[in-house]
């Protein structure tokens, strides 16, 4: 315990005359130390095997996927077939235009009977609340008369199209309505007696002997007289209390309209009684879909146009306006059913209705069209009924079309239901606010029902946070046995410019991630081996990283089922390219940076952390992923983060028994060196620390390098120790060598001697110990050798015999070190480090050539010096 004392109390001492002794006294600010990666090659574009996207939208059919609204009535084409166009009415209300047809698009009287509404135009109009409901039935009304003064335009209209008109009639009768006396004698008794109904001449009373006077109102008459016909009347909204339950008529001709002398004369042969599946009023008509297309109105007849983003239903870009008035937009269900009609939503529907900020889908939708709700830039909600009994009931929508909420700038949160199985191209482009999109909310990725997203689907989504896949993804083109390429690809080009992207999670170990712009060359991460192009893009796998959160990580099953070392090739791209992998339900992170072996080799250095930041693997791979043993790696330069998590501490497991490292440059974010982190590493001889005053505990025999034990060169337990035996089966006679009494181990650290707080480092404190000394078995006893690193370029070691133990001053950098650029021999100074590549030797292990041409250069004062350089030739020039 005494000798513990006097060795704190040492190393103040050095600190106090190190202090006395340098005037400029920067006091060693911890050595930074750059890993940078290098990226593979990647090659230019050939021609592209898939292009063909228009500015317009318009060609949603030439990638992967788009909604096909094949459930839609094809009215387009019938008018093709037809040659004639269908009549188009309006609703009760006035707010909508609709066709009413069957499930062919087909009007005629020979099509099927059943048919349903498809909404067509819509008028605008004042919104209590802004509030718009689709109904889920309409009365259909169609125009019959463009002089109307009075009253609607508009008639109720049967199932030809025709308007429909109801009888009206004049009548004549007393106002007082009572008996009066008649000249006639009725009742035979030849006395004037007899009383008739004036308004009918009907027989009343006769005033006989027994005669009794009746009541006032008995004696008035209770029937009316016969009306006289007057006109037939349009059935107009306005007037329905009055014909609604009545006969309605129609007038049997091209037009359905009557000319005035019909509309007079209900004897005409024109007039037709409507009623019946033909010709019988077509009310409560089921709305089914808002459709593909839209009527167009020229004055005097409608015509039916495809929709595009210039103009649609509700929406329109040019060549209408858009009806920015809507903010909640809902569909009614049916009051029987308690299921809303509503089966499908045409292409560009709602395109550019830019004050819509929700939308609650109807649990009958089955088809949600092509950039239906494109640009709707308020839109916040957008919420889709999820099918229950897996599928059973609810929602029956399998395709979110192309495009269907593209720059929805304010859309949130996205929850996929069950039913999904596609995600259209460019689906959520451009929705800047989306933070989450919920594919799949069980955590074994089932309960959903999606096969494919489409082309750029989530591209520049900024905020969103995270891709889950279900089990049921197959990939962007699909499964084979689906229709699609087969292959099951991810294209990363699908998240392009998703800047907060943290991770992507996939359980199925097939999946490939992979880039549009790779070469036949690059078959790692390349579309199809490199020549399936898709648009004609460049988009690679470095600008993939530069555009996700610098934490971003995929997460998958690492290894092929059955194998132990077969890695799926989400794991292999990953790793092939620098960005982490996380096992799929292990808390396990991994990063490979490049490195290079003693010959200046290119491989792996696999870093893998827990999620507290423990570092537990450290694993040397070939190139191609694949481990061999007795790999001479001599320097490590640790990352600081391996994905999102920051390494802290240095784990057993990880450095330990490793025979072939000799440098490890430890990173600022490090706290912790564990217990046993670097036992038997015996190799060893340098440890840099980026931040030494970060370092808050150093574990027992942390740095006890020529420690080994009795599987020192079973790499069974020891993937990385000493290759026992030559490769004629003859024991290595150097294999512990390292051990004999001649030899004396070198371990050095570099890093600052005291934090900002005037106290010594841990990292300093250990070294300057009696306890630090790294010798073992029969060894020359070694303590540790302490580098200040730049700009004082210090060097101290624990001297045992001088006090009971003191931190020692071994050596001050002169003008001459400076002008030598710290260069010496390895028969001059133990410990002489020469950088991986380099035929120099330097004093110090964080020189480099570079750094060496930087010091002579501010020795001779030649060039601009850095403050760095400045400090260091005064810390030599101005010893006091």
């Amino acid at each position: 315990m005494a000798k513990g004392k006097k060795a704190k109390k040492k190393n103040w001492k050095l600190r106090r005359q190190l202090r006395k002794t340098f005037a400029c006294l920067f006091m060693v600010s911890a050595l930074i130390v750059t890993a940078i990666p290098v990226q593979p090659t990647e090659a230019g574009l050939g021609s592209p095997a898939n292009s063909g996207w228009t500015v317009d939208y318009s060609d949603y059919t030439n990638h992967w996927v788009y909604s096909t609204t094949t459930s839609m009535p094809d009215v387009l084409g019938m008018i093709t077939k037809n040659g004639q166009q269908p009549p188009v009415y309006q609703d009760q209300s006035g707010r909508f235009r609709f066709v009413y047809v069957d499930s062919h698009g087909d009007w005629s009287q020979t099509s099927e009977r059943r048919k349903s509404a498809v909404i067509v135009g819509y008028d605008g109009g004042a919104l209590a609340d802004s509030a718009l409901t689709i109904p889920a039935s309409m009365d259909a009304y169609i125009k019959y008369t463009d002089t109307a003064t009075n009253g609607s335009p508009y008639a109720a209209a049967n199932k030809q199209g025709k308007p429909l008109y109801y009888k009206t009639w004049n009548t004549t009768r007393s106002i007082q309505n009572e008996p009066v006396l008649t000249s006639e004698d009725l009742n035979g008794d030849n006395i004037i007696n007899d009383y008739i109904y004036p308004e009918t001449g009907e027989y009343a009373y006769s005033k006989t002997a027994d005669f009794v006077e009746p009541a006032a109102d008995e004696s008035k008459s209770s029937r009316t007289a016969s009306p006289n016909f007057k006109e037939f009347m349009p059935c107009t909204p306005d007037t329905e209390s009055t014909w609604n339950g009545m006969d309605l008529f129609y007038f049997d001709n091209a037009t359905g309209i009557p000319t005035a002398t019909a509309l007079k004369d209900d004897n005409d042969p024109g007039w037709k009684l409507a009623y019946g599946d033909d010709v019988g009023r077509i009310v409560e008509a089921p709305v089914e879909f808002i459709g593909n297309y839209y009527a167009e109105y020229n004055g005097t007849s409608y015509t039916i146009v495809e929709s595009t983003s210039a103009k649609s239903v509700f929406g329109g870009a040019t060549q209408g306006v858009a009806n920015t008035n809507i903010r909640s937009l809902k569909f009614a269900v049916d009051p029987s059913t308690k299921v809303s009609p509503l089966r499908g939503i045409g292409n560009f529907a709602f395109f550019r209705c830019t004050g819509i900020t929700s939308v609650n889908f109807g649990n009958g939708l089955s088809s949600l069209g092509n950039f239906a709700f494109g640009n709707c830039r308020a839109l916040k909600s957008a919420t889709l009924v999820e099918q229950t009994d897996m599928g059973s009931t609810g929602s029956a929508l399998d395709t979110l079309g192309a495009g269907a909420f593209i720059a929805c700038e304010s859309l949130e949160s996205f929850w996929v239901p069950y039913s999904i199985k596609n995600i259209g191209d460019f689906c959520f482009k451009d929705c800047s606010a989306l933070t989450t999109v919920t594919l799949t909310d069980d955590p074994n990725g089932l309960g959903a029902n999606l096969e494919q997203i489409g082309y750029r689907a989530f591209e520049n989504c900024a905020k969103l946070q995270s891709l889950t896949f279900p089990t049921s993804y197959k990939g962007a083109e699909g499964d084979a046995s689906n229709g699609g390429l087969g292959g099951k690809v991810f294209h990363l080009s699908t998240v392009a410019g998703c800047k907060q992207l943290k991770f992507i999670k996939t359980f199925d170990e097939s999946i490939q991630f992979v880039t549009d712009a790779e070469n036949e060359n690059n078959t790692v991460g390349g579309y199809n081996g490199g020549k399936g192009y898709v648009d004609g893009s460049n988009y690679t796998i470095s600008m993939f990283k530069s555009d996700v959160d610098a934490g971003f990580y995929f997460e998958a099953p690492g290894y092929v089922s059955g194998t132990v070392d077969t890695k799926t090739p989400a794991h292999k791209m990953a790793n092939a390219n620098h960005i982490c992998f996380k096992y799929l339900g292990d808390e396990r992170y991994e990063v490979v940076e490049d490195g290079k072996d003693a010959n200046s080799n290119a491989v792996g250095l696999v870093f893998q952390v827990d999620k507290d930041g423990s570092l537990i693997k450290f694993q040397v791979e070939n190139t191609d992923g694949t481990i061999s043993g007795y790999v001479h790696v001599p320097e490590i330069n640790m990352p600081e983060k391996v994905g999102q998590i920051g390494i802290v501490r240095i784990s057993e497991g990880s450095f330990d028994h490793n025979c072939y490292i000799e440098k490890v440059v430890i990173p600022g974010t490090v706290k912790e060196i564990g217990p046993n982190a670097f036992l038997g590493s015996h190799n060893l001889k340098h440890i840099i620390f980026s931040n030494a005053a970060n370092i808050e505990s150093i574990g027992s025999n942390a740095f006890a390098t020529q420690v080994v034990d009795k599987q020192h060169g079973n790499p069974t337990v020891y993937p990385n120790t000493c290759k026992k035996t030559l490769d004629d089966g003859s024991l290595n006679p150097d294999f512990e060598a390292f051990l004999n009494p001649d030899q004396t181990p070198f371990l050095s650290f570099t890093g600052a001697i005291e934090k900002d707080d005037g106290t010594n480092t841990e990292p300093f404190k250990h070294a300057m110990r009696e306890g630090a000394k790294i010798n073992a078995g029969q060894q020359q006893t070694a303590y540790i050798t302490y580098y200040s690193g730049l700009p004082m370029n210090l060097t101290v070691k624990y001297n045992p015999d001088v006090d009971g133990g003191i931190a020692e001053l071994q050596h001050f950098p002169s003008m001459k070190d400076l002008e030598e650029g710290f260069a010496v021999t390895k028969d001059e100074y133990v410990g002489a480090y020469q950088p991986l590549g380099s035929t120099n030797v330097y004093r110090y292990p964080y020189m480099t050539d570079e750094l060496a041409k930087r010091i002579k250069d501010a020795a001779a004062g030649s060039g601009s010096m850095s403050e760095e350089m400045t400090a260091m030739v005064n810390s030599v020039e101005n010893v006091v």
